[in-house]
Parts: structure tokens; C-alpha cells; sequence
């Protein structure tokens, strides 16, 4: 057995070989050693442990080469570095001599740390193999490009290699005993573009200097957030994380505002796939849906690139799943959060699978009405659900868990990750309330004014299964399947004061399941033989729904003698509503996209960008409503209710008191379909060595149609047909090695959504008033200007200034209109702009 020393029975020294081609390291190699072949790794290199004395390398593939000899001494290192071009190859042979073998005292040694980063845009470099000359010594850079390397004392070579960069060698590199001595290296690009510049949201592994290298990176005006920064904030969703970034605003605890927007203005990108919404007012998907234990990092794009739909406005997230675990893990958490307004706990009754967010069918629509004519005196047996009662349970603890598994064999790399969710919560929250009308003078008055008290539970279930694979470093297919649910059951009650100067007590109870199921299919591959272009696709297939079974709403009037249901006394059909709604938006998405190098100046290359994409929408909105016809006389004939204040009292002790009626709308259900064709290009100049240039332009073709229909009759139909350019571009100038310049300009637009299109009228219950849509709108133009300067002043620091001017053209807005009721409806605005600044 060979053992290495000149201490040992055979002395052993040993070889480092390494090839470059052009500069760049040669992969796979193949050269021989006293006719055996070997092969270089992937950075171009190649170690072997040889008996003491002369040897022979042939370098050359071709047939006849001639050997290089070359001399191993015991106990120390033969270097090769060969440089290989077209006609001919450069060897530089450093063999050591016998008695000039280093003799090191234990202990003397010393170290060189550092950093590495690229010469054209001062970013650290990762994976740089560093070698020294005629020593055992070797190191690598980690994600921040640094690097620690331990040496004898003395004066040394060091050899620098990557396969997207030339090699460097450092000569004369002093050590000194128990010294640190640190230093800052630059590295060439070969003139490939390297993955991470070109692409919007890659990777994060979490820490802040890769969070802030992402950032630098970027061509656009964007920001990112970990899976760690997520779960070092605490927050549970992907909503309460978000607004944490600065310009971000959150709403509801659900929806994000970007730089002053609305949600109207902001969409949700998973994987860079658009999702349908499971909320019936609003297209915008609830990212409280989303818990951070299931992503592994959040892009927000502030400015506007071509492979981005077309519909921005402040910006758009963009949620990246977990990607290829290295090795097994499994990790589970517990939590519970308290409320300390437990006296205000108040829920509708339900059924045996609450707990789970899930009704057992108790809340179901009789089949008694789900066809035209049906008994709706059927409801009298149902009056459990009209029911308030008091919680007195406690929420159970959050419950996580994770697992994922990763294997690499040879030329495939594929892995896993499984994650499921249960969390159950109460809010309770109070808000005053003044709700102003229109009066013959048109002048504002109060119309009514009082304190609204709700009391939610919100259970969450859900789970997210990936599966990912790789091959050959080029080829990748990942699959992903993903259910999330979010129930809430909650009672809202106000009291207050109308403008006639009642005392009215309004009380809302509703459950509602929300429920969102996708899969998607994501390839990319990159193709050698032409010049290792990138192709992606993707495929997805998801569908949102929003079911509230059985919503009740009643009023009540203070008299003296207490609390009268308001039906009672003026026959107000209106005062007690039952309503049953569901609601199913689905989408497919396909999309296809093809990125290639092409040479520029400076050892640079530009890069072009072609792609397409289709996605098809559909919504199907239905609600059926009923109210109740109290009959006086038979309520006057029934001593043990008449005079009582409870109208689920009434409807318990007196069956005939009461008669349902139907009072669907007409305009209350819908069927609604959306198709979106685009075709995109995007490239990228770097102009100088300091100066980059996007541009691009996406065309989208939009067709919305929407249908509103009566109950089991159609009724109206719009159609809203669009043909948009949508130019976008920026300028990223790196004027100093540690500060940056950005300058973007776009136009984008924004579509009404489906029910604002239709002629159908929903209640907003949040504040307390009717909406109608309108057939007549269009869609509004966006001009954006974005202006940030940033300065990177240290590994995990940065500070940001940043300037934005927004200009609207027929930006959609809500009014009011005269009615009998409160009522809005949605109008196209001559323009608006919106301007601002953010530091950070």
C-alpha cells in the first residue's frame, strides 16, 4: 500500500494538473499519465498521488503527441497549469527540487482570507477553487466569494479557478507566522453571461448577503425576502411578512398595497404563474393564504419587465417554492397565540367538522330549493344555523410540519419537500363607523353612525408537495402540488343610530371557506449546441373557490320595551336576509420562453429574450337570497311570542308566523370567461463596462366576457376586448464599486374585473352599502418612471433612495350615486398620477 512521506516505505509525492481553454477551465479533460487516462473535474482540475521520480503526461487528445516529462518528489507537489487555443497550448511546469524541499516547524503556519469578486460588477464570486503551489493546501469561496486558506511560512503561488471565469494565478504571496493576512482578489468573466445576472428572482438562500447580492443583481427595481427573514419576523403568512418591505402597505391582514395602490393594482405570481382568486370583489389573490413555511423566498418588482403579465401597476410578488433539499430533514413546530378579549368570543353554530374549517353539510342549501318552485319553509327546520353562541373553547395550537429528502447520483440530482399546516385563530376587533348620505340640497349629512364589533375564528389547513429534479446540470423538471384552505367564522354586530334618529342593532353571521388547489409543471433546459441557450416552460392548472352557505343579517330597532325585530314594525322585508353563495374561479396557464448569449464588447455578451404565454380564466358567481314575510295577526294570536324581541325565539315557538320568500335579483349570479394571449421580447446591452441597458416589449391580447343570469334564465351579457404594446426598459449605471444608478420607464395597463363589467349588484358588507358594475368601462394605461440609487457599503448593509411618478390614463375609480340606499358603481376617471419616494 502506498502511504504518503518520505517517512514510509514507498516515497509518495503527488501532481496537480490544470487545464484552461481559452481561460475558461476545462471540463472532462482527458489526458494520460505513464499511459493511463485520467480526466480534469469541473473546474479543469486534477489530482493524483505518484511514486517518487520521473514521469510522463501526454496533454494532447490528438494521436502522437509528444510526453511532457515531468519529476515528483516526496512529500511535495508537481503543478501543470496547460492553456489550451486553437493552434497551439502553453505549459508552465513548476516542479519542486529535491533539496529545495520546504521544511516547516510545527506550528509555523499563517493564513490568507479574503474575498473574490468579479471585475465587471464588483459581485463576489462563488465556488472559486483556490490551490497552492507545492503545498496540500486548497480552499473554496461560499456564497459571499470568501475564502480561508491555512499555510506554511513562507512565500507561496496561488492558483484561482472557476469554470465561468479566467484563471488567476497570484505569485509571491508572503505568510507570515500567526498572521491573518486579508486580501480583496478580482476574477474576468470569459465572456459567458453567468445565469444569476439575467434572471429576476433566482434562488435565495436565505442569508442577507445573498439576499442584498439578489438585489444587486437584478436588472429591474425589485426587492427580496427570505424563507429565514420570514420566519425571523413571525409572522405566520405571506401578508404579514410583506409588510415589513418598504413602500408596502398591508389591508384586511390580506392584501398588499404597492406604493399607495390598491390591490387593483398588484398581482400575485407563483413561480412566476398567475393564480385565480377565491375572493368574489376583487381579482387579487389573498396572500394570506400563503404561509411562510411553505416558501422558500418572496420577489416584489417594483418596475416592469416584458416577461411580466402586462396587467402592473405598483408592482407585483412573485412566490418561489422550495426548491432540492441536499439531504434528508424533517421539522415540525407547535404554536399558540392568545386573545385577551375572550368575553367577546362569539361564533355561528355549526357542525361536527368545524374544527377543520370544514361545514359537515349542516349549512347546505336544502335540496328542497336548489331547483325552481322549491319549499322554502324548509328553512324553519334549519333555524340552528341563524344561532349566535359564545365560544367558550379555546383555539388549539398551530401545528407545522416539514419533511424533504435529496439525492445525487452521477449525472441526477432530484429531491422533495412536503409541508402541511393547521392553525386556529381569534380576532376580535372593534371600529367606529359614520356613513354619510346625500341629501335635496346635495349636502352630506350623516346617514347612520354607531360601533361595529366583530368577533372571527380562522382555521387554516393546507399542504404543498414538490417534486425536482435535474439532469445533467442542463435538464430540470419540477412538479408542484398545492392545497390551501383558510375558514372563517365570525359575528359582527353594530349598534348605532340612523339618520331618522333609531337606535338599530345590525348583526351579520357568516362562514366562509376559502379554498385554493394548484398544480403546476415547471422544465427548463439549456442546450449546448446552441451556444447553451436556456428554454423554460410551464404548465398550471388552479382553481380558487369561495363557499358561504347559509349568511344571515337581521336588524333590530330599540323600542321601549326593548329590542324589535325591524320587520315587525315596518314590514321590511329587507330587516332578516338568508343568503347562500358560491363562488369557483379556475385558470390554466402556459407559457413557453427561449434566452440566448450573443457576443458584445468589453469580454461581455448581450442576451435576447423570446417567449409566449395563454391563459384562460373562468368564473361562476351564484347567490340566491331569501327573506322572510312576518304575519302579524298569527304573531298577535300566539301569547309566548308575541312581545318578544328574538326572532329565533319566533321562529321556534311559532311556525306559522313566518313565511320564506325568494328575493334573488336578477343580476345577483354571473358566468364570466377571460383569454390572454402574449408574445414578448426582453434584451439586455451592456453598453460599457460599467453601463447595462434592458428593453423590451410584450403584446397581449385580452377578451373578457361576462353573462350575468336571473335565477335559471340568462339575462345580460358583456364583452370588454383589448389589444395592448407594453413597452418596458432600464438603465442600471454602476458608477462607483460599491454604488449603483437605476433608471426605469414602462407602460403596463389594468383591467376592470369581471363583476365590475357586469350589470350586477352585490352588497359590500364591510362598509355597508351596495355595488354596481358597469359594462362601459376600459381599461386604464399606465406610464411608469422609476429612479433608485443604491450604495452597498458593506456585506449586509445597503441604503437605497428612490424616486417613482405614476400617470393614469382612465384609471377606474369608485363613486357614489343617488338611490334610495347607499349605493356605488365604477366609473373610467379623465387620469390621475401618483408620485413618491422611498428610503431604505
Amino acid at each position: 500500500m502506498l502511504a504518503w512521506g518520505s517517512g514510509s516505505k514507498e516515497k509518495i509525492g503527488a501532481v496537480d494538473i490544470l487545464v484552461s481553454d481559452h481561460g475558461l477551465p476545462k471540463e472532462n479533460f482527458k489526458f494520460s499519465i505513464d499511459d493511463r487516462v485520467f480526466k480534469t473535474d469541473e473546474n479543469g482540475f486534477f489530482s493524483q498521488r505518484l511514486k517518487e521520480g520521473e514521469h510522463k503526461v501526454v496533454v494532447s487528445e490528438e494521436k502522437g503527441a509528444k510526453p511532457i516529462s515531468f519529476k515528483i518528489v516526496s512529500g511535495e507537489r508537481t503543478q501543470l497549469i496547460l492553456n489550451l487555443f486553437e493552434e497551439n497550448s502553453e505549459v508552465d511546469l513548476n516542479q519542486p527540487e529535491k533539496e529545495k524541499k520546504l521544511k516547516v516547524s510545527k506550528g509555523a503556519v499563517g493564513q490568507i482570507t479574503g474575498q473574490i469578486f468579479s471585475v465587471t460588477d464588483g459581485s463576489p464570486i462563488a465556488g472559486v477553487k483556490i490551490y497552492a503551489k507545492g503545498v496540500g493546501a486548497q480552499s473554496s469561496t461560499n456564497a459571499r466569494g470568501e475564502f480561508e486558506i491555512e499555510l506554511p511560512e513562507g512565500e507561496h503561488t496561488l492558483s484561482l479557478t472557476h469554470r465561468k471565469f479566467s484563471t488567476e494565478i497570484l505569485n509571491r504571496v508572503k505568510v507570515i507566522k500567526g498572521q491573518k493576512d486579508r486580501r480583496t482578489l478580482q476574477m474576468t468573466p470569459t465572456g459567458l453571461v453567468l445565469e444569476d445576472f439575467v434572471v429576476l428572482a433566482p434562488k435565495v438562500n436565505g442569508s442577507i448577503e445573498a439576499l442584498i447580492e439578489v438585489r444587486r443583481k437584478a436588472s429591474d427595481v425589485a426587492d427580496v425576502m427570505s424563507a429565514e427573514q420570514m420566519a425571523k419576523s413571525g409572522d405566520s403568512d405571506a401578508a404579514g411578512s410583506l409588510r415589513r418591505v418598504t413602500g408596502l402597505t398591508l389591508k384586511d391582514g390580506k392584501y398588499v398595497y404597492v406604493r399607495g395602490l390598491g390591490e387593483r393594482y398588484s398581482s400575485t405570481l407563483l413561480n412566476g404563474v398567475s393564480l385565480p382568486s377565491p375572493d368574489p370583489t376583487r381579482r387579487v389573490v389573498p396572500l394570506d393564504l400563503f404561509p411562510v413555511k411553505f416558501l422558500d423566498s418572496m420577489v416584489i418588482q417594483k418596475s416592469y419587465s416584458a416577461e411580466r403579465p402586462g396587467e402592473f401597476g405598483g408592482g407585483s410578488v412573485m412566490l418561489q417554492t422550495k426548491k432540492i433539499p441536499k439531504k434528508f430533514f424533517f421539522k415540525a413546530s407547535l404554536s399558540q397565540s392568545l386573545n385577551s378579549r375572550i368575553d367577546k368570543r362569539m361564533v355561528v353554530a355549526g357542525g361536527s367538522q368545524d374544527l377543520f374549517g370544514i361545514d359537515d353539510g349542516g349549512r347546505a342549501m336544502p335540496e328542497t330549493l336548489q331547483k325552481k318552485g322549491g319549499d322554502n319553509n324548509a328553512f324553519l327546520s334549519r333555524n340552528r344555523h341563524r344561532v349566535t353562541e359564545e365560544s367558550g373553547q379555546d383555539t388549539l395550537p398551530e401545528l407545522s410540519l416539514s419533511t424533504g429528502w435529496g439525492m445525487k447520483r452521477k449525472n441526477l440530482r432530484w429531491g422533495y419537500n412536503v409541508s402541511a399546516l393547521y392553525g386556529d385563530r381569534f380576532n376580535v376587533d372593534r371600529k367606529d363607523r359614520i356613513r354619510y348620505r346625500e341629501n335635496a340640497d346635495r349636502e352630506l349629512e350623516v346617514d347612520e353612525q354607531g360601533v361595529r364589533e366583530k368577533s372571527e375564528r380562522e382555521t387554516m389547513l393546507g399542504g404543498i408537495a414538490s417534486i425536482n429534479s435535474k439532469f445533467f446540470k442542463k435538464h430540470s423538471l419540477n412538479t408542484h402540488f398545492i392545497l390551501l384552505r383558510n375558514t372563517t367564522n365570525y359575528v359582527a354586530q353594530q349598534n348605532g343610530v340612523d339618520f331618522e334618529g333609531q337606535t338599530l342593532r345590525e348583526t351579520e353571521r357568516e362562514w366562509a371557506e376559502r379554498e385554493l388547489k394548484t398544480i403546476l409543471v415547471e422544465s427548463e433546459n439549456r442546450l449546448s449546441f446552441l451556444g447553451n441557450a436556456k428554454l423554460k416552460s410551464h404548465y398550471a392548472i388552479s382553481q380558487a373557490q369561495r363557499y358561504e352557505p347559509d349568511r344571515v343579517s337581521d336588524t333590530y330597532v330599540k323600542t321601549s320595551k326593548g329590542y324589535k325585530y325591524k320587520g315587525l314594525l315596518d314590514k321590511d322585508t329587507s330587516a332578516y336576509e338568508r343568503r347562500f353563495f358560491n363562488l369557483k374561479d379556475s385558470a390554466q396557464d402556459v407559457g413557453f420562453s427561449a434566452t440566448t448569449a450573443f457576443p458584445w464588447f468589453y469580454k461581455r455578451r448581450g442576451e435576447l429574450t423570446l417567449g409566449t404565454s395563454f391563459v384562460a380564466k373562468d368564473r361562476d358567481s351564484s347567490i340566491r337570497r331569501f327573506a322572510v314575510n312576518p304575519d302579524s295577526d298569527a304573531i298577535a294570536g300566539q301569547s309566548q311570542v308575541n312581545g318578544s324581541e328574538d326572532l329565533d325565539y319566533i321562529f321556534e315557538n311559532c311556525e306559522d308566523c313566518f313565511s320564506y320568500a325568494e328575493t334573488t335579483r336578477g343580476d345577483d349570479s354571473y358566468r364570466a370567461d377571460q383569454n390572454i394571449e402574449a408574445y414578448y421580447f426582453k434584451t439586455k446591452w451592456p453598453l460599457a463596462r460599467s453601463l447595462d441597458v434592458t428593453a423590451g416589449a410584450r403584446f397581449e391580447r385580452s377578451r373578457q366576457y361576462v353573462e350575468s343570469v336571473a335565477s335559471f334564465q340568462g339575462l345580460d351579457s358583456t364583452t370588454l376586448t383589448t389589444r395592448d404594446w407594453l413597452p418596458g426598459g432600464g438603465v442600471t449605471w454602476r458608477f462607483h464599486p460599491k454604488m449603483q444608478l437605476r433608471l426605469a420607464y414602462s407602460e403596463t395597463v389594468s383591467r376592470p374585473d369581471f363583476k365590475e363589467i357586469s350589470n350586477t349588484t352585490w352588497k359590500d358588507f364591510e362598509r355597508g352599502f351596495e355595488v354596481t358594475g358597469n359594462s362601459s368601462l376600459q381599461a386604464t394605461v399606465i406610464n411608469s418612471y422609476d429612479l433608485r440609487w443604491e450604495w452597498y457599503f458593506a456585506r449586509k448593509g445597503n441604503f437605497s433612495l428612490s424616486f417613482f411618478y405614476k400617470d393614469f390614463e382612465k384609471p377606474v375609480e369608485q363613486i357614489f350615486i343617488p338611490a334610495s340606499e347607499l349605493r356605488t358603481t365604477y366609473i373610467n376617471a379623465q387620469g390621475a398620477t401618483n408620485y413618491g419616494a422611498e428610503v431604505e
